[in-house]
Formats: C-alpha cells, structure tokens, sequence
C-alpha cells in the first residue's frame, strides 16, 4: 500500500475519534444542562405552588375569623 494513503488514512481515522469523542461529550453536557433546567423549572413551580397553598390557608384562616369591625359592633352593642 501506498505509504502516503496509510498516513492519511490513520490520519482520517484519529480525526473521526477526536469528533466522535468530542460529540459524545456534547451530548452529555446537553442531557446535563437540561436535567439542570428541568430541575430549576421544578423547583420554581414547586416554590410558586407553596406559596400557592400559603395564601389559600392565609385566606381561609381570615375568612374563619371573625371580623374586626364585627367584633367591635359586638361589643359596642353589648356595653349598653
């Protein structure tokens, strides 16, 4: 064989691993960025619906109370 093919050849094949290498470790560094994005979008939607459910109970404890002003009235309405 010619020695010049050979060289070139070997050549060619030490490239397509160099690409071949480099490639893999896109794709890995893809599946890491997103697994980091898709972790971040998790802990946002789980902090949005804690702070969610945090109102509702904030609301319904205010709704169970008896309001200020009523309790005022009452005992207005009861000193005389």
């Amino acid at each position: 064989m010619d020695p010049g093919y050979l060289a070139s050849t070997s050549r060619t094949n030490k490239a397509n691993q160099q690409l071949n290498t480099s490639a893999r470790n896109i794709f890995s560094k893809q599946e890491e960025i997103r697994d980091a994005v898709s972790s971040l979008a998790f802990q946002g939607n789980t902090k949005h619906l804690q702070q969610e459910v945090l109102l509702q109970h904030q609301l319904t404890i205010s709704q169970q109370l008896p309001h200020r002003s009523n309790r005022i009235l009452d005992h207005s309405h009861n000193s005389y």
